[in-house]
């Protein structure tokens, strides 16, 4: 678990399932200082039998910055893209989800850029540097591998015409791999909850989902089922699901 301390710091919280109890401890002060109230989002995954794990946040100058860790060598900067991690609104909401083209280390961050708007920073491999990212807005035609989808017409950085988004508004992101391979973004804006998704045969779509009374948001995925938590009332834990099977 991940979280910034009162000093702006980034804290790594890990159980210990031997003696069953947590510690917490600071990510090395050579990263770039975290900006106050910066949103946090992080995956990890197995290579060559190393743990690998990335932890993204926005420094001081509205930049997205990645942490990284391989193998529980220690942390530090991950090598910055050409272009650079893109700037973002103030606040931006962090999101990252992974979404397997050519191969199952390829992942999409979401951020709001400086206008507002919601946007993807994709991971992609390639065959000379292992991987790279990309901000592009142009559509793209891959294929899905092992899942036996073809995914044409996918816009990384266009979605649905939802306007802008204030900074502060918390982002979550899920992907349905079964069946009609759907991704979904969740955030609260005016009181609302909202859902933008995707899938080949719809393309982009949103709606308000229902009444919400904090900006807090989570959703997870587990085969054909969707829940997403959030707070209808104040003090209030509340929680919407969709059994894809029965489509309700």
């Amino acid at each position: 678990m991940y979280t910034v301390s009162v000093s702006n710091a980034l804290w790594e919280s890990v159980w210990n399932g031997s003696v069953r109890s947590w510690y917490s401890q600071d990510i090395p002060k050579e990263l770039d200082p975290v900006e106050s109230g910066s949103y946090l989002t992080a995956y990890s995954w197995i290579e060559n039998d190393a743990l690998r794990t990335r932890v993204y946040y926005q420094k001081q100058d509205e930049y997205i910055q990645e942490a990284a860790s391989d193998n529980g060598k220690g942390w530090g900067k991950a090598v910055e893209p050409k272009q650079g991690f893109p700037q973002a609104r103030s606040g931006t909401g962090l999101a990252i989800v992974p979404f397997p083209n050519t191969n199952d280390r390829e992942a999409k961050l979401f951020y709001l850029n400086i206008r507002g708007k919601l946007m993807s920073f994709d991971h992609k491999r390639n065959a000379t540097s292992g991987g790279s990212w990309q901000n592009q807005d142009r559509w793209f035609s891959p294929s899905i591998s092992g899942n036996r989808h073809s995914i044409s017409n996918f816009p990384q950085t266009a979605t649905v015409n939802h306007g802008s988004i204030p900074g502060g508004t918390h982002l979550t992101a899920i992907l349905n791999t079964s069946g009609d391979m759907t991704l979904r973004i969740y955030f609260i804006r005016d009181g609302n909850l909202v859902e933008i998704r995707w899938n080949e045969k719809g393309g982009w779509q949103s709606w308000y989902m229902h009444d919400a009374a904090a900006l807090g948001v989570a959703a997870v995925s587990n085969s054909n089922d969707v829940n997403i938590f959030f707070q209808t009332k104040t003090e209030c834990l509340s929680a919407m699901g969709l059994n894809r099977l029965a489509n309700k």
